[in-house]
């Protein structure tokens, strides 16, 4: 039975995955570029009915599906990221099912008009949010979406969730078990509506993509023409600059350095892309001797002035090129050492030297970033003059690479000549990156998503209206009278609750917590320690909130009573602060304790509900504490506004409280966030059970709190002064020397778990041990046998415990026999069963689960008074 259900549940999701990834696949289609999301996103809304019909734990399909999504359309985020945005799109559809669930009881059919309007919103712009939050967020934080590109992203992947799923989610109407009835007669009416509706937002986006992407491509065209137009001008300049110098030595006799300074101010003023001009006297070819003659602006180039460029290789390749060729030439991008800028350099021969042009390229691609300064535009230029080795002149690339959310979807190319080099220039831009390039398609989306979100709600309801009244009015009655006989069953089930909710979960946590504690004992590994820690704590977590559940019910039940004894208040708190001290430790958190000198050793009041109020503020503060302190304090108080005459705090550096729900915080079942629980755990009963034990206590509990900053629990207690004559009474410990009588022990217990446990407990004394299995049996063996102690379970099949201690009563008193001792162990932790044990006939009243050493304590103790 089991495999069958769980290959049935492999094949849905197998198919629900395959159903996904098909649907998301023709999806892309429509994609908007150069972003990431669609328009229309079918599979959020599949994906919200197909859960909400066949269940949440369907949910793997709808991941499985989104990554091989993820991974076959954007493999290069990776496989992280790839599961990231899977597990984005599959916590939007859980959380419309949620929220479904939680405000319009699905899968109960929709009779109010706000109701479907309410689903609506829920799929669809609700999903939209968290599913476009948490994948938008997680591309730009692996750097996959430009900062400025983040909003018209989100914006995009938000409208096609929420469109895909307000079209698609109503299925889940239309197909639900219990709904099917009412919407299955008007189908034709809601899925031919809604199809139609999907085809309509299809083509007017599929239309306005394709005139908007046209207008961007010719937009770039002209733009990249003018870039190129502009960059072709300046060379152009230079060159023409370089020959109106030449002319000028050509027309001269002898330029002095005077004349030369003053031709080339008019020169430079022209052009803000030229470094340097350079007159270099030619000594002799032979000699590869090139030093600079005449540098202007001298004032930033004096360093040049003397320096033999034909030192420089690429200098003096250049210099060497143009005498050969008479004609412009010009170099690679260069550095001279005495310079460290790089530049570049055009060259033109006259008899009696060389002019040189040295040009700053950073100037250059100022400019033309200047001419494109919107930020969706980025441009290099390569020298090609050797294609299998090109080099870069001037870049916007940042680092001289690709950024990774830089989607240059348009890109133009053109060769330019320069001297007797050829220089590419290359221009991308990212239209999402463009400010005003995609509003039209922003507009269309917002437009298509109000369109869909009212056709579908108008048919939703036009639909429901179909539903006749007399379906709702048999609903109603139904459940009425469910409800009624809810209420007839309320009383009782409480009280059974109470009981068998002890019993059934006590009696296997006796086994977890008593296998833990005999495997404690076993030789292990560090390794299988530490997992046994892990049951063992586990198991004891558990118990505390049985325990607590118990006692809240017992405190609102009135069945709980407090003792007044002897209490040792220092040693009371410094036992909790000693319970509490290892796990402050591990957790780095300072835990102290101060109690004040005029606090007195004894008084009158009940120890164990004094150290359970004090434990569960210090345990709070410990699990809302990651660094600090902790701070217990005790010490005497009088306050004729407030009761009580001992006052204890409780202060921490933790996490800290809002003001608005400080007035909530001690109601049964509450928290101060719902996160809380998922983070920290707990069932919230602690602060509410120490606040009712305290008001029993005749005193009061209070709490200060800021966020961020700590909390401070303070409680009163009124303990009555016990004065030291009246001390408390030293009892008699059990002497471990003493020697130990082998006792005859009978174990009743119809759980063969609970006996190998006790039996196991009882393994290596030397006590007799026999088993019973049932109420009839244990009869039998005793009217056979005597026995010490008789280990009996109270809650049993058939002849239950106190049915048969009674009757073992009977037959002691009838044959004159010497009582045993017979101790109550059962789940059963009530004051009234703990009653009912004793009047039944049972001496002790031992409580499910019991550990080894407090069970052998208890028989030890016995044993001794038998001395």
């Amino acid at each position: 039975m089991t495999q069958t259900i769980t290959r049935s549940w492999m094949l849905q999701v197998a198919l629900f995955a395959l159903i996904y990834f098909i649907v998301g696949k023709l999806a892309l289609l429509l994609a908007i570029e150069p972003g990431y999301a669609t328009p229309i996103w079918p599979p959020t809304g599949l994906g919200i009915a197909a859960l909400l019909i066949f269940g949440t734990n369907r949910g793997l399909g709808c991941l499985l599906g989104a990554l091989a999504i993820n991974m076959t359309t954007t493999g290069s985020l990776g496989f992280a990221t790839s599961l990231g945005l899977a597990f984005g799109s599959l916590f939007g559809i859980l959380g419309a099912v949620f929220f479904v669930r939680r405000f319009l009881q699905y899968p109960k059919s929709f009779y109010l008009e706000k109701d479907i309007l309410l689903f609506l919103f829920i799929c669809g712009p609700l999903t939209g949010f968290i599913s476009s939050t948490w994948c938008v967020s997680l591309l730009y934080y692996v750097g996959r979406v430009h900062p400025e590109s983040f909003f018209l992203n989100w914006l995009h992947w938000f409208i096609g969730d929420a469109t895909g799923a307000i079209i698609f989610s109503p299925l889940a109407l239309v197909f639900s078990s219990k709904s099917r009835r009412y919407w299955m007669g008007s189908i034709t009416k809601v899925l031919a509506p809604l199809a139609i509706c999907m085809l309509l937002v299809f083509f007017a986006l599929q239309y306005i993509n394709k005139v908007e992407n046209k207008q961007l491509k010719e937009d770039f065209q002209r733009q990249a023409e003018l870039s190129f137009d502009l960059l072709e001008k300046d060379l152009h300049s230079f060159q023409a600059l370089l020959g109106t110098l030449q002319s000028f030595f050509d027309n001269s006799a002898n330029v002095s350095r005077d004349e030369f300074k003053n031709f080339s101010y008019h020169l430079l003023t022209r052009s803000s892309g030229i470094e340097a001009l350079l007159w270099i006297p030619l000594i002799s070819e032979s000699t590869y001797t090139f030093k600079v003659l005449y540098a202007e602006p001298l004032d930033q180039n004096s360093h040049l002035v003397g320096t033999d460029l034909g030192r420089h290789l690429e200098y003096k390749n250049l210099m060497l090129k143009t005498l050969r060729s008479k004609k412009i030439t010009g170099t690679s991008p260069l550095t001279i050492e005495e310079d460290e800028k790089v530049s570049l350099a055009l060259a033109v021969a006259h008899p009696l030297g060389l002019l040189v042009e040295v040009i700053n390229p950073k100037k250059i691609l100022s400019a033309l970033m200047a001419y494109n300064d919107d930020g969706s535009y980025r441009m290099r230029v390569q020298d090609v003059t050797l294609p299998q080795r090109p080099l870069e002149i001037i870049s916007s690339w940042k680092n001289g690479k690709d950024e990774p959310f830089f989607k240059g979807s348009l890109r133009w190319v053109k060769i330019l000549p320069v001297g007797d080099r050829l220089w590419q220039f290359e221009i991308e831009q990212d239209p999402s990156l463009k400010p005003s390039s995609m509003m039209n398609t922003v507009v269309v989306l917002f437009i298509s998503l109000i369109f869909a979100y009212l056709t579908c709600a108008l048919l939703l309801t036009t639909a429901n209206r179909i539903i006749t009244t007399q379906a709702l009015v048999e609903q109603k009655t139904e459940h009425l009278r469910d409800l009624n006989m809810q209420l007839e069953r309320a009383s009782k089930t409480k009280s059974e609750f109470l009981a068998n909710m002890s019993h059934e979960i006590r009696t296997p946590l006796n086994v977890i917590i008593g296998m833990a504690d005999l495997l404690e004992e076993a030789p292990l590994r560090d390794h299988q320690r530490h997992y046994l820690e892990i049951s063992r704590k586990a198991g004891d977590n558990l118990l505390n909130i049985i325990n607590d559940i118990l006692d809240i019910s017992k405190i609102e039940s009135g069945l709980i009573t407090l003792e007044k004894c002897a209490l040792d208040l220092p040693e009371v708190v410094t036992e909790v602060y000693e319970m509490f001290l290892p796990k402050a430790t591990e957790k780095g958190v300072d835990l102290k304790l101060h109690i004040n000198d005029e606090v007195k050793n004894i008084y009158l009041g009940d120890p164990t509900r004094t150290r359970q109020i004090l434990s569960n503020l210090v345990s709070n503060a410990l699990k809302f504490t990651e660094k600090g302190f902790i701070e217990i304090r005790v010490s005497a108080f009088a306050d004729d506004t407030v009761p009580g005459n001992i006052l204890f705090e409780v202060q921490d550096s933790g996490i800290g409280i809002a003001p608005d729900v400080l007035s909530i915080l001690f109601k049964p079942f509450t928290q101060a966030d719902s996160t809380i629980t998922r983070k920290f755990g707990g069932t919230g009963l602690g602060l509410s059970i120490s606040k009712r034990l305290t008001e029993m206590m005749n005193g009061h509990i209070s709490l200060d709190s800021e966020v961020g900053v700590g909390s401070t629990f303070r409680f009163t207690l009124t303990l009555p002064y016990v004065r030291p004559a009246h001390q408390k009474v030293q009892v008699k410990k059990s002497d471990p020397s003493a020697p130990k009588l082998a006792l005859r022990i009978l174990i009743v217990d119809d759980a063969d778990d609970n006996r190998m446990l006790l039996r196991a407990y009882l393994q290596g004394t030397p006590h007799h041990i026999m088993e019973a299995d049932n109420g009839m049996e244990a009869l039998d063996i005793y009217r056979r046998q005597e026995f010490d102690i008789i280990l009996m379970d109270m809650q049993m099949p058939g002849m239950d415990g106190f049915t048969t201690v009674r009757k073992l009563r009977e037959f002691e008193a009838q044959n004159r026999r010497k009582p045993a001792h017979i101790w109550a162990l059962t789940a059963y932790a009530l004051k009234n069963e703990i009653q009912r044990s004793l009047d039944a006939g049972c001496e002790r009243h031992l409580t499910k689960p019991i550990r080894k050493q407090a069970l052998l304590a208890e028989i030890n103790s016995y044993n001794q008074t038998r001395h």
